[in-house]
């Protein structure tokens, strides 16, 4: 399987490329690459300033199809991934989680499309495409239908429901994407967060005081904490 990175946007709203935008002192990009690069063989970028990304190490494709936006992104993937399917998704979702990926990647059952849906929706810059979807999109553009989500009703669609994905991503903080400052600002919140909470985790040292040499470590009565999930 090929993963795509669609970074074709005009950033409209944020006035300026998301792809490279900093947040904990990575660009977005490459937060997506770190993610992708140990679960796929192949990465390719999807963009239409190529020369953007000349520096980069992957092969950068601009759209076929100019002017279709994010289906261009997708029908654009399709011609050009050398596998059976693509994982779409775009530059600028910094949360993304590598166990919820790799559950998608491997539990395709013969379906065109394997898209992740919440309450807010389908999110289909985050989902599986077979090349049988080609042809429908292709319809789509004759028609001037551009959304995504119309796809789906043309193509074997399978849909991964919250309650599973809410196992591997129990904030589905993978589906949020920088269209606004404000949701940059979230982000750099979360990534703020995390990287405190990993700062302030104990070392294997640390964790293993109180034990004595057979492995006995005292009991201390503390609270059983609020709200706690199994996830």
């Amino acid at each position: 399987m090929t993963a795509v990175i669609i970074a074709g946007g005009q950033s409209r709203r944020m006035k300026c490329d998301k792809a490279f935008l900093e947040l904990g002192e990575k660009m977005l990009i490459q937060r997506v690459l770190d993610v992708l690069i140990p679960l796929f063989p192949s990465i390719i970028i999807n963009s239409n300033t190529p020369d953007a990304f000349r520096d980069w190490d992957y092969p950068v494709i601009s759209d076929v199809s100019p002017g279709k936006g994010a289906l261009g992104g997708i029908y654009t993937a399709l011609l050009h991934g050398q596998t059976e399917y693509v994982f779409c998704v775009a530059c600028d979702m910094p949360l993304l989680q590598p166990d919820f990926i790799r559950f998608m990647r491997d539990s395709l059952e013969g379906e065109d499309a394997l898209v992740p849906r919440t309450p807010d929706g389908c999110h289909p810059l985050h989902a599986i495409y077979s090349r049988h979807c080609a042809p429908a999109i292709e319809d789509l553009f004759r028609d001037d239908q551009l959304k995504i989500s119309h796809l789906f009703s043309l193509v074997h669609t399978r849909y991964v429901d919250e309650q599973t994905i809410r196992q591997f991503d129990p904030d589905l903080e993978s589906f949020l994407n920088i269209n606004t400052s404000e949701e940059f600002l979230l982000a750099r919140k979360i990534v703020e967060d995390e990287n405190r909470a990993a700062y302030n985790r104990p070392s294997v040292e640390q964790s293993t005081r109180g034990h004595d040499k057979t492995g006995f470590r005292p009991r201390f009565n503390t609270p059983r904490a609020n709200g706690e999930h199994d996830a």
